[in-house]
């Protein structure tokens, strides 16, 4: 599309309906036309009342999964709704395509090289109209998610700490709990205290960090729960660390007196066939044993290595591109994984660990809560599915650029370029709080970036663009805490990103483009170059694009010099 762009200088869109319903593919258009394509012409026989209301908009950052709610209202040939619906072939959940072809002249854009607006479902379907034929229907499209249990998809509906889910009918002769079946059964004897616990899914390399002086500091960083133990003559305890296999070989285990062991990694193969993780160990006196103590509780330290691993390359999964791309995989809903797999490389700048217990926590959910705010990026839904928007104010934004534009009589300015003038959200002063110590329940480090300059000590600091925003609008205090954040080097790229993407207003412009320009999507970057508007190859993103008598219009996020790499 953009390589012959200009062969398509003064053409106009027709927009085509592709519905999937009942066994039928209805074929609907503004106007009926016959588009040619590789396996030869398609015909679509008009009946889309008007052009589509097309309005989408990009959020500054985090999560947009609601489609865009563009309305239809299209008479469908041949066919009665109503008496569809009375046979309960109903139109809700059919799947929609909206896309448009260029037509000029006599010349017809080829199907293949059409551009997709929206993909998903028929909601809210509205018949029976008095004064319309039987086909007539109105309705809009949206893309849902789909989300499922994180932890059934995960370790599976027993991954919880029982008599039953965590014992094997396989290979029960080999099993290193023999000592603890159930006498004349093959049944581990979990301890009543702990029975119900879920076991822990870990994400990364937690338990530990580097203190002030640079020394490496350990701490019980996710639940170790106790599958069975003895005392007395023999002081003995196994503990469950994992609903699944790890990468680590060897864990410190704490008990909540500050006594703490290193121990071997087990795993065994429970009644569903999934792995957990314990260790056992004999022990000496003084350290806690839940016969004697039922309220102790035991912490794990992944001193080496991390938690679940990857099946592709078998190492802990803590990469934010990765971590994204597995939990994104787990899901029902439609994912744009040609989108996240062009920007993974800047998102494996960010490492997370941490672990997960709640059985009604969905992926999307996890991604939209602990991941996502930390990365530079938005996610919205797409044709393709569920797409991230790189911040085009973070670093390497230049190299995901689509292409360059300059101004001409079909792309033109249609506003002056202004500073949205809303101050509420600036931030000059951000504090992070992270490696969160999960026996202490409190955060180990914190690090602070802040535009007041005479407040400097250890772990706070500043910028020039953390001091200008002081200067111009006052202090703009805000302290976030990330469970997920224990590695200092991604600590320290969060507080400058949060200075980078929030300490100043942004930029914005409006162009208006013809037909051809309707490639450009929510999000996509491009470089801009103006000579009216001072603007020579300067990267912009979309943040809304609209139709508007047959043209687009779109507004733009303007970086600032030096954000061209």
């Amino acid at each position: 599309m953009k390589s012959n762009r200009a062969d398509w200088r003064g053409a106009r869109p027709v927009f085509i309906l592709e519905l999937n319903w009942n066994g039928r593919t209805f074929k609907a258009s503004t106007e009926p036309i016959q588009i040619p394509s590789a396996s030869g012409e398609i015909s679509f026989h008009g009946g889309i009342k008007e052009d589509p209301e097309i309005n989408f908009q990009l959020p500054e950052l985090g999560f947009q999964v609601e489609s865009y709610n563009t309305p239809i209202a299209v008479y469908l040939n041949d066919i009665d709704i109503s008496k569809q619906a009375s046979k309960h072939n109903y139109l809700d959940d059919a799947d929609a395509v909206l896309s448009f072809v260029l037509v000029k002249g006599s010349t017809v854009e080829s199907f293949e090289s059409r551009i997709e607006l929206i993909s998903g479902k028929v909601k809210q379907p509205l018949f029976a109209h008095k004064e319309q034929p039987s086909g007539y229907v109105e309705f809009s499209i949206e893309n849902q998610t789909i989300d499922s249990s994180m932890y059934q998809l995960l370790m599976g509906s027993g991954a919880v700490m029982s008599s039953l889910e965590l014992s094997s009918q396989l290979n029960t002769a080999i099993s290193p709990l023999t000592s603890i079946f159930k006498a004349g059964t093959s049944l581990i004897e979990v301890i009543d205290v702990q029975k119900g616990k879920n076991l822990p899914f870990i994400i990364g390399q937690t338990g530990f960090f580097y203190d002030e002086f640079n020394s490496k500091q350990y701490f019980g960083a996710s639940p170790a729960y106790v599958i069975y133990a003895v005392s007395g003559g023999v002081n003995k305890i196994w503990l469950a660390v994992a609903g699944h296999e790890v990468e680590a070989t060897t864990v410190r285990i704490y008990d909540d007196l500050g006594n703490f062991r290193t121990e071997t990694i087990e795993t065994f193969t429970r009644r569903d066939g999934r792995v957990f993780s314990f260790v056992q160990f004999t022990h000496t006196i003084g350290f806690q044993n839940p016969v004697d103590d039922e309220s102790a509780k035991y912490y794990v330290s992944w001193m080496n290595g991390g938690g679940f691993k990857s099946t592709l390359s078998n190492e802990s999964i803590s990469n934010g591109g990765d971590l994204c791309l597995y939990l994104l995989s787990l899901g029902g809903q439609k994912v744009d994984f040609d989108s996240w797999r062009s920007i993974r490389d800047l998102l494996n700048a960010y490492k997370f660990a941490g672990y997960i217990t709640e059985f009604d926590l969905t992926p999307i959910e996890f991604l939209e809560n602990e991941i996502i705010p930390y990365l530079p990026i938005s996610i919205v839904q797409s044709v393709e599915g569920l797409k991230p928007i790189y911040n085009v104010l973070a670093s390497g934004a230049g190299l995901l650029a689509i292409d360059t534009i300059v101004s001409n009589q079909e792309f033109y300015r249609a506003s002056p370029i202004s500073t949205l003038d809303d101050v509420t959200n600036l931030v000059n002063d951000f504090t992070l709080e992270y490696v969160f110590d999960e026996k202490e329940n409190q955060h180990r480090r914190t690090i602070r970036i802040t535009g007041e300059s005479s407040d400097l000590y250890t772990n706070v600091t500043s910028n020039q663009q953390a001091k200008e925003s002081f200067q111009r609008y006052g202090i703009k205090s805000k302290i976030e805490q990330s469970n997920f954040i224990h590695d200092e080097d991604t600590a320290v790229q969060v507080v400058f990103d949060r200075i980078k993407f929030q300490s100043l207003p942004s930029r914005v412009v409006e162009y208006i483009g013809s037909s051809n320009y309707g490639y450009l999507n929510i999000g996509d970057i491009i470089r801009l170059s103006d000579d009216d508007a001072s603007l020579s190859s300067q990267l912009v993103q979309v943040l809304s694009k609209s139709y508007q008598n047959n043209n687009w219009l779109y507004t733009f996020k303007i970086a600032p010099e030096g954000s061209q790499l």
